[in-house]
């Protein structure tokens, strides 16, 4: 029984119904959506009704249209909207319209990001007003109209494989065409007079399943005695008649006790498995692990747990922590259990050293430095090139167990990301707050060396900012007397880095705080480098007639 349907396009013929105007499907893009419904070419349509109500492609013009020439043929219409940027009040307008027409059988929505993303908040209105209850799809009687047998033996018991009470019953024979049961709905009452009548009120129906069991739905705080009873669907969602009727009398579950960790228990590994008690009559519960006692702080707030245990991850090292559970069922949730607290045993993320954060230009082979981790026996060192460290761009993923390690082979010119993790018996550390580096460039150096500059030219500084120190090159056309300064922003000269006869070429000359050629007295130069204040300095190449600078910047 296979359901065939198609999304055509949301206007048929131009001026269909009246007052609608714009690209239609039949003589634009050659759809006869009509044509497939008159030839029972299709089980349902859906047509592509993204618009809004009003104006010349009305909605509430278009949604009837569809939907009684869906009902001339006796198939189903599914009207489709779109999000958009619409009103808040645009599509529950258009949803309550359809829900107004008694010949709509549903909405399909376009696109499904919107629904996680809740666009327009409608996905909210969905839960909280208008889809509040489960709904059954609707059957398609020109394919079968056979009823399945209902399911008997109706009954309020311990679960046999799965955890806790709920509903069981056993599976119905298969109807006169040979169908058996596919799934089950469950239908939930206040009074135990309940009439077949009763099934079609929606507000009724509790939950549909496809097993021959089903846990009451918890945190629904019901108090006194609730009435059930079950109905088989088959594949075409024909509904058979009910079940029997079974009362539930479900109380809160008991204090539940917690059994692992120990309380006070020291060295726990970086993956903590929580442990606890079936309780008794219980179908869930509520894990809370925080990072102080009165769990104000929590690491995991998780619900729903149907086994009684929970791994967690992503505790810090040399931490202590508290936990407790809760236990609930359809009548609700247990008081907290005791507290117990415990102690981490795994170490805490070192401290990256050397070479600092953002340094620049560093040698191909630098030494990375870290500070010992308390409780550390080992670390294990990640190197990437790149601005993160990603698998598939870490070049070194190493254990060491010295607070130093030099990489090689690394390239000219390259932002590096470094970082590592503290390892001992009891686990592995979070990742260490990462640091970058970038190193200098070298074989471009020695290639423009090698070549007679056909200009002159002054390159920028690198590193720029530095500190203490920078190189400055330039590229000489013609050999002759150089003369290479650095003038601060008052124009006084702090440093005379050439003054002398040089040949064409490609020259480097380092430029340090820390070691400054003597100048002639009077002049600003020759200071130590504690007398350098951070700012802007100016370096001059003066060659013949020729007269070039650059500004540089010092950052203490």
């Amino acid at each position: 029984k296979i359901k065939f349907g198609i999304s055509p396009f949301g206007i048929w013929k131009n001026g269909v119904p009246s007052g609608i105007t714009g690209m239609d499907a039949y003589s634009v893009i050659y759809g006869d959506a009509i044509a497939w419904l008159r030839q029972k070419s299709v089980d349902y349509i859906i047509p592509q009704l993204y618009w809004r109500i009003g104006g010349s492609q009305d909605y509430n013009k278009l949604m009837p249209w569809w939907a009684d020439s869906s009902k001339q043929y006796g198939r189903h219409f599914y009207s489709g909207n779109i999000y958009g940027s619409y009103s808040l009040s645009e599509l529950p307008n258009q949803l309550k319209a359809n829900r107004n027409n008694s010949k709509t059988s549903g909405i399909v929505l376009f696109s499904a990001k919107h629904i996680p993303g809740n666009t327009l908040s409608f996905t909210d209105s969905l839960k909280n007003k208008y889809f509040t209850n489960p709904a059954l799809i609707p059957g398609m009687d020109w394919k079968d109209q056979i009823k399945p047998n209902p399911p008997s033996n109706l009954r309020y018991d311990k679960f046999a494989n799965a955890r806790g009470d709920g509903l069981i019953w056993n599976a119905p024979s298969k109807a006169s065409d040979g169908d058996a049961a596919s799934m089950y709905a469950i239908y939930k009452f206040n009074s135990p007079s309940i009439q077949q009548s009763d099934l079609e009120n929606s507000s009724n129906l509790n939950n549909i399943v496809g097993t021959t069991y089903a846990a009451l739905k918890s945190s629904e705080n019901v108090s006194g005695t609730l009435y059930f009873t079950v109905t088989s669907l088959d594949k075409n969602y024909n509904e058979s008649t009910m079940s029997g009727v079974v009362p539930v009398q479900v109380i809160i579950p008991g204090k539940p006790m917690v059994i692992f960790p120990a309380d006070l228990a020291i060295n726990q590994k970086d993956t903590i498995k929580f442990i606890w008690e079936n309780t008794a009559h219980s179908n869930f519960n509520k894990l809370q692990v925080a990072s102080d006692k009165n769990f104000a702080n929590l690491i995991a707030n998780q619900n729903n747990i149907v086994d009684t245990f929970k791994s967690v991850t992503g505790l810090n090292g040399l931490s202590t922590y508290y936990w407790r559970i809760t236990a609930s069922n359809l009548a609700g949730e247990s008081i907290y259990s005791d507290a117990r607290s415990f102690t981490t045993g795994f170490p805490v993320p070192p401290q990256l050293l050397l070479p600092e954060d953002k340094s620049t230009g560093l040698t191909l082979t630098p030494t990375l430095v870290w500070k010992k981790s308390k409780a550390a026996e080992r670390y294990r060192l990640q190197v990437a090139e790149g601005l993160s460290i990603l698998p598939g761009i870490i070049i070194v993923d190493t254990v060491v167990t010295d607070t130093s390690f030099t990489v090689s082979k690394l390239k000219e010119n390259k932002i590096y990301t470094w970082s590592l993790m503290a390892i001992n018996i009891y686990g592995t550390s979070a990742l260490a707050d990462v640091f970058k580096f970038k190193t200098n460039i070298f074989s471009n150096v020695i290639a423009e060396e090698e070549a007679i500059p056909t200009s002159y030219v002054l390159n920028q500084n690198y590193p720029n900012p530095f500190n203490p120190t920078t190189v400055i090159s330039y590229q000489l056309a013609v050999g002759g007397n150089v003369s290479l300064k650095v003038f601060d922003l008052l124009g006084r000269e702090v440093a005379t880095l050439v003054d002398e006869f040089q040949s064409a070429g490609t020259h480097n000359s380092q430029f340090s705080i820390l070691n400054l050629p003597a100048l002639p007295t009077g002049q600003a130069g020759g200071r130590q480098g504690s007398q350098f204040s951070s700012g802007i300095y100016i370096y001059v190449l003066h060659s013949g007639s020729h007269i070039l600078s650059k500004k540089m910047m010092l950052i203490k």
